[in-house]
């Protein structure tokens, strides 16, 4: 279940999260997180959850959301609906997400660099193109967001989800990149 935005760090108005949940294939349990970068009243939303209005209204409160961030290949899931409920919103990713999703324009490329310079910074993840991973650092906050190069998660809600982190990625149960 979502929840709304929340401030991780007490000393940082300027960065919140949106955690929720995603099931994938056979039943495979994952949480998930939107992280909203915020500066001089605009806003970057990284990782695009499905947002709903009870989420959405204290993000259009805070800022006028101008970017919307997939850090990587996989994180594109609810980059249409998060288009489409703010379409002033610009569309930053890696160089590929064009072919997975043909309906959106696309902005900014994230190997050219940030699309955003003032407000983050990113920096790519080689070895593994399939993913297109890139890490994106906060200036304000000095807080590294880390997507799918390291997972989180200390507990299985079920079998598949235990499977998954636990005997294929070698994940479950502490911070670790996975195999």
């Amino acid at each position: 279940m979502s929840q709304a935005p929340r401030q991780p760090f007490e000393d940082h108005a300027d960065i919140f999260i949106v955690d929720a949940g995603i099931t994938l294939g056979p039943g495979v349990k994952l949480p998930i997180r939107s992280t909203i970068l915020c500066r001089e009243g605009r806003a970057a939303i990284v990782s695009p959850v499905a947002f709903d209005d009870t989420q959405a209204r204290p993000i259009d409160a805070l800022a006028t959301v101008d970017w919307l961030i997939a850090p990587n290949l996989y994180h594109h899931l609810f980059l249409t609906d998060a288009k489409k409920r703010w379409p002033a919103a610009r569309i930053a990713a890696p160089r590929g997400l064009e072919k997975k999703q043909p309906s959106l324009t696309f902005d900014a490329w994230l190997e050219d660099g940030s699309p955003w310079p003032e407000l983050f910074e990113t920096i790519p993840i080689e070895g593994v193109p399939t993913i297109g991973e890139h890490i994106l650092r906060h200036h304000a906050s000095k807080t590294l967001l880390t997507t799918d190069l390291i997972f989180h998660v200390l507990e299985a809600p079920n079998f598949a989800t235990w499977l998954m982190l636990g005997a294929v990625s070698g994940t479950l149960g502490r911070c670790a990149p996975s195999r």
